[in-house]
């Protein structure tokens, strides 16, 4: 089996929604698939980050632009992750409270311990946590 196929599913069948309504055709698709797994160099992460930083974009222009100016390495992808959620209104605080808990916690947490440890830290409780940490977080 070819190593690359695992990604190229990931970026051919991912919910691309956004992307399929008018922004880009059925024919381009297969174009920026190729792009997306020239640039991954094999790592899924980084595929993953693109496709979702790529379904933020609103035009045509837009998504090539990122393609084209999206950084190879991991390091450069997870600052521009950074710098994205540092632009964001709301949930500042919160996106930085759990990248700390989720970066200093001995093993990984669940939603439920999360959600604890947030509660005590910043005083506030959370509707829809898992949402939250998925939208502020990536």
């Amino acid at each position: 089996m070819d190593k690359s196929m695992p990604l190229r599913i990931l970026v051919t069948s991912r919910n691309t929604v956004d992307l399929d309504q008018g922004i880009v055709g059925p024919d381009e698709r297969d174009t920026l698939a190729e792009k997306i797994l020239d640039k991954s160099k094999g790592s899924f992460l980084w595929t993953v980050l693109v496709l979702e930083e790529l379904l933020r974009c609103h035009s045509r222009k837009e998504i090539y632009r990122i393609l084209e100016n999206v950084p190879r390495g991991m390091e450069s992808l997870y600052k521009r992750t950074l710098d994205y959620m540092s632009q964001a209104v709301r949930g500042k605080e919160l996106a930085k409270t759990i990248l700390i808990w989720a970066a200093c916690a001995i093993r990984p947490m669940t939603i439920s311990e999360l959600g604890g440890a947030l509660s005590l830290d910043i005083h506030d409780s959370f509707l829809r946590l898992e949402e939250s940490i998925v939208a502020l977080c990536g």
